[in-house]
């Protein structure tokens, strides 16, 4: 599945990301409730801009993940596990696990791990090597 994203900020441009890139998914069903994603997509903008230096960076992001519904269930809640690594070339890579429970079929609650490590220039970077415990409240429309 071939997908496009274009992102444009108005305000304050110096600051954020236009990440706007261009890409592809391939889907795997592995087993009934078992699904491995590939994500590859590339920064078609100049990327971001790193205020300290302003230096432009843009990069190439693959992304793999491992999906298993209804691993377990509690009471009749069932509850989904995603194991994801994302690879960004020269800036980093993350790791997530991930756990979410459904509520109904319009909520879910989540607890997600991310393991972040920097790369190149960035590997001594605070900010880029900061592991993360998120919960995440979900809503589907």
């Amino acid at each position: 599945m071939p997908y496009a994203k274009i992102t444009h900020h108005d305000k304050n441009v110096s600051t954020q990301n236009d990440n706007s890139h261009l890409g592809f998914v391939f889907q795997a069903k592995l087993h009934k409730d078992l699904f491995f994603d590939y994500d590859y997509r590339e920064e078609t903008s100049n990327g971001a801009k790193i205020v300290r230096t302003g230096y432009v960076y843009g990069d190439k992001v693959t992304d793999v993940k491992l999906t298993k519904k209804n691993l377990f269930f509690l009471d009749v809640f069932p509850v989904h596990l995603k194991i994801a690594q994302t690879d960004v070339s020269n800036f980093r890579r993350s790791r997530v696990i991930k756990t979410t429970l459904d509520v109904n079929k319009k909520i879910d609650l989540a607890i997600k791990y991310v393991d972040n490590s920097g790369k190149s220039f960035f590997k001594k970077n605070v900010a880029q090597n900061r592991n993360y415990l998120v919960a995440e409240f979900g809503y589907k429309f």
